[in-house]
């Protein structure tokens, strides 16, 4: 990250010394050219999102010693300096997104200047979490802590995960400066999709510019289809439950809303509502192999769960006669075998289910998340040698930033009396995916313990 601070640079670099990836500032010459502030004493600030706030100061987001222990990968706290150690401060704690994550010029991106303020892409820190947060919003600082602040809460739609009050962010994005007097940008809001909205200096006010796409209203038909199919996309079933079942009193016996409702039905855990939506939507598609596919795929599902083995191949064969005709998902036809896999085990068929699953891994080309998929399904058999010989292929394709079935792993090493191994695998699961770890060893941990305190409480027991 680098940009212009009057006849100066500012950029993060790591140094010849101990003291991490931090802020540093150059004239051009080597003697001009130093570290500024060393941020974070004990590693990385990872400064980004340069951008220059005024004639005296410019702005970035780094990660301070308490700003790198904040979740599970930290946060970037916003920054103002004038260039000297003594100048260079902690504004706010504000959890910055994506900063520096386009290209910035002080214009465009997703950091940018206008008059003397600067706009980012941020939510409340809430550290504690104790805090109503609202998701990616646009906010403004004009250097100080009480002018940092969020323009405005653009998407109020309810976010069930956080506090009393919280709600979804906005998909903010292409910020523009226009003629130092508006920002442009891009945002998404529950009443309107995606569309062009302003802010303006001189009142204050932020607003929707023009709604481009009328259609998208939770009043009608149009509206209420793309209200649902983007709350089942965002992991809310029962909100996007609620806009079906208005869309289909207007529309009876569609199929395709039939079906949706179906899976998010079959996402809250109503498996026997999830299968009466899933088979009138097969009774009403005449055919269609879109709904035809995804129907079966659902209810194959849901017989295996079942244990009806029989219903559950059966409806796998009619999506794979399907699927052929559509432009299927990618890792579909994988994921498939990994249900016929795990269809094999419910019916304690071992060997059977296994060839799935290594049909699967090498299909996929060894994918991270059919593999995850695998070791879910071994570990809910208590097959917990299994579940580390997947654990073991996965760990040489994880991508970077990977967290999933370290818990899964860890359990099955304690299983299997490898307790060392398990153990400082408990110990990574309580860093990475504390999620995870709630799901599968929730009862281990005392009641109301957070999450964050999962690790300290894991690393001063005996197991």
């Amino acid at each position: 990250w680098l940009t212009r601070f009057n006849d100066k640079v500012i950029f993060s670099a790591t140094g010849d010394s101990q003291d991490g990836q931090e802020i540093w500032i150059s004239d051009g010459t080597a003697d001009g050219t130093y570290m500024v502030a060393n941020v974070n004493e004990w590693g990385d600030s990872e400064p980004r999102g340069l951008c220059q706030l005024n004639e005296n100061q410019f702005v970035f987001f780094a990660k301070d010693d308490d700003a790198s222990t904040v979740g599970t990968n930290g946060q970037w706290w916003l920054y103002v300096s004038d260039g000297t150690a003594e100048g260079t401060t902690l504004v706010k704690e504000v959890n910055s997104m994506f900063p520096g994550r386009e290209p910035i010029d002080n214009r465009t991106g997703d950091v940018v200047r206008v008059g003397r303020k600067v706009f980012f892409i941020a939510d409340v820190a809430n550290v504690n979490g104790d805090e109503v947060t609202y998701g990616d919003e646009v906010w403004v600082t004009d250097g100080t802590p009480e002018g940092t602040k969020m323009i405005k809460d653009i998407n109020t739609e309810k976010d069930p995960a956080g506090l009393e009050g919280s709600t979804r962010g906005a998909a903010i994005a292409h910020f523009l400066n226009f003629y130092n007097k508006k920002l442009f940008f891009k945002a998404w809001s529950w009443a309107s999709g995606n569309e062009p909205w302003a802010y303006d200096l001189e009142t204050g006010e932020a607003y929707e510019i023009f709604n481009t796409n009328d259609t998208f209203n939770p009043d009608n038909t149009d509206g209420l289809w793309c209200l649902g199919k983007s709350l089942a996309g965002q992991g809310n079933p029962k909100e996007a439950i609620a806009a079906f079942k208005k869309f289909m009193k207007r529309i009876p016996n569609n199929a395709k809303a039939e079906v949706e409702m179906g899976s998010c039905l079959l996402m809250t855990g109503d498996m026997d509502k999830a299968c009466k939506y899933l088979n009138k939507a097969i009774d009403h598609c005449e055919e269609d192999p879109v709904v035809m596919t995804q129907a079966s795929d659902d209810l194959a599902f849901i017989y295996s769960s079942k244990k009806d083995i029989e219903k559950a191949l059966d409806y796998l064969d009619l999506s794979e006669e399907y699927s052929q005709y559509i432009d299927d998902m990618p890792n579909a036809e994988n994921q498939r075998l990994v249900l016929r896999g795990h269809v094999h085990l419910m019916n304690n068929q071992l060997e059977e289910g296994l060839k799935f699953f290594d049909k699967a891994v090498k299909k996929s080309k060894r994918d991270p998340e059919i593999i995850f998929k695998i070791m879910v399904s071994l570990y809910d058999h208590e097959l917990y040698e299994h579940v580390i010989t997947y654990y073991r292929k996965l760990v040489r394709v994880m991508p970077e930033g990977w967290n999933q079935g370290y818990t899964y792993a860890a359990v099955s090493f304690l299983r299997t009396m490898e307790i060392s191994k398990g153990v400082k695998l408990m110990q990574k699961a309580c860093i990475v995916n504390p999620d995870e770890v709630e799901l599968i060893f929730g009862d281990f941990f005392p009641p109301g313990l957070k999450k964050e305190q999962y690790y300290d409480y894991v690393k001063n027991v005996k197991i």
